[in-house]
C-alpha cells in the first residue's frame, strides 16, 4: 500500500484535478503535463504528444467539450444532472452553498463553471478541506453518491488518456481520504447517466 501523501500534495493534486476538470487545456498546462508524465501517471498519448504544441492542446479542448460541454456532453459534470434533478443546480447546489457557507469556505472555482454542484468544485472543496470530520461529512454528502460512478464513466467514454488517468486519479484520492476517515462508510451510489 502506498503512503498516505501529505497535506500539501494531498491539496495540490486535488487543485489540479479541478483545474482539469474546470477549463479546458492551456498551452502552459499542457507543457506541464507533458513533461511530468510517466508510465505510473499517463497524462498524453504519442499519437497527440507528437503533434505541435497548438494541435495537441486543440484535440484535448475537442475532447473536453464533448465530455463536458456539449451541446450533448457524454458526461455532464454536475450533480443535479447526474442525479436527475430538474435544475442545474438545483437540490445539489443549494446544499453545497449551506456547506460552504457554514464552514466559512469560498472555494476560487473557475469563471466558467455556472453552478457549485460542477464536479470541479466537488474537488477544489476537498483541495481545501484538511479536518477529518468535515472532510467525512463532505465525502458522505456530497461526493459517495455520485462521483464515484461518475468518474467510472468518465473512465469508459473518454476517447484520450489524460481524462482516463483524470478519472483513476480522482478516484484514488477519494478512496484515500475515505480510508483515512475511518468512520467514512462507501454510500451505495445510482450509475452516473450515460
Amino acid at each position: 500500500m502506498a503512503p498516505a501523501l501529505d497535506s500539501t500534495a494531498r491539496r495540490d493534486l486535488y487543485l489540479l484535478v479541478a483545474r482539469l476538470f474546470g477549463e479546458e487545456m492551456d498551452d502552459p498546462l499542457y507543457r506541464r503535463l507533458l513533461a511530468t508524465q510517466s508510465d505510473a501517471l499517463p497524462w498524453i498519448e504519442p499519437k497527440i504528444a507528437e503533434l505541435p504544441d497548438q494541435l495537441a492542446v486543440e484535440a484535448l479542448e475537442t475532447e473536453y467539450c464533448r465530455l463536458f460541454v456539449g451541446p450533448q456532453p457524454v458526461c455532464p459534470p454536475f450533480a443535479s444532472v447526474v442525479r436527475n434533478e430538474p435544475l442545474l443546480g438545483g437540490r445539489a447546489r443549494t446544499a453545497i452553498d449551506e456547506f460552504l457557507a457554514a464552514r466559512g469556505l469560498a472555494v476560487d472555482a473557475h469563471a466558467r463553471i455556472a453552478s457549485s454542484d460542477h464536479v470541479a468544485v466537488t474537488f477544489a472543496v476537498l483541495a481545501e478541506l484538511s479536518d477529518p470530520e468535515a472532510v467525512q461529512s463532505y465525502l458522505r454528502g456530497f461526493v459517495l453518491p455520485w462521483v464515484p460512478s461518475w468518474l467510472s464513466t468518465l473512465e469508459r467514454k473518454a476517447e484520450r488518456i489524460l481524462f482516463r488517468t483524470l478519472a483513476r486519479l480522482a478516484k484514488a484520492l477519494i478512496a484515500e481520504d475515505q480510508a483515512s476517515c475511518p468512520a467514512t462508510h462507501t454510500i451505495p451510489h445510482a450509475e452516473a447517466r450515460p
